[in-house]
């Protein structure tokens, strides 16, 4: 079994590959890999069939695109049972992992480009453009040492996915060389935000 050969189709977008896998093997690493083919065969039989269960990723190709529907599905089943304390640290570790092995991976030469605060701030909507299909991302300086992002039309929104999307700007800007970098979640979506809004604070 291998994950479609044809691009997947969906009315909610889709999301590259290269984050989902790092997250698959990440959470493969934390929690077992027995866990985590229990979770991909508990899936519908129809989502079940897209992934090969002999392989670490399942079969997940870092250079192909997802429907948001499966991507979602799997994820509720991965970390239904996961809440308080747990998932806070799943959440920070496992961007952590993401963008330590996306950005020095299939993204170094176009973060290699755009990474000083100034220009990531203002090309960030191109980074996005790299994991997801749907939606923008706009980031603005409020002052010396604190961004502001704001993503808005982003018709895949998943709760976990914007909880990882708004984790991952610490490595981002460490990356960068910032220092004691906070982040701070603003507003989401799904709970009513009119979008999904983040803080950056480090020390200039």
């Amino acid at each position: 079994m291998a994950v479609l050969s044809a691009p997947e189709v969906s009315t909610l977008g889709r999301v590259k590959g290269a984050a989902f896998r790092e997250f698959l093997l990440f959470f493969g690493q934390r929690y077992g890999v027995e866990r985590m083919r229990a979770c991909v065969e508990g899936l519908p039989a129809t989502m079940r069939a897209r992934f090969n269960l002999r392989d670490p990723a399942f079969g997940v190709l870092a250079s192909r695109w997802y429907a948001v529907e499966v991507v979602h599905v799997l994820l509720d089943t991965m970390t239904e049972s996961i809440v308080g304390q747990e998932r806070e640290q799943l959440v920070r570790d496992g961007s952590a992992a993401i963008m330590n092995s996306t950005l020095h991976g299939v993204h170094r030469v176009l973060f290699s480009w755009m990474a000083t605060p100034e220009r990531y701030v203002k090309f960030a909507d191109r980074l996005w453009s790299t994991y997801h299909d749907t939606g923008s991302l706009a980031s603005e300086f409020i002052e010396d040492g604190l961004v502001h992002s704001r993503i808005c039309g982003w018709r895949g929104h998943h709760r976990l996915i914007c909880e990882l999307n708004s984790a991952a700007s610490k490595p981002i800007y460490e990356a960068m060389g910032c220092r004691e970098v906070v982040v701070r979640r603003v507003g989401c979506v799904a709970d009513g935000a009119s979008a999904c809004e983040t803080e950056v604070r480090w020390q200039p």
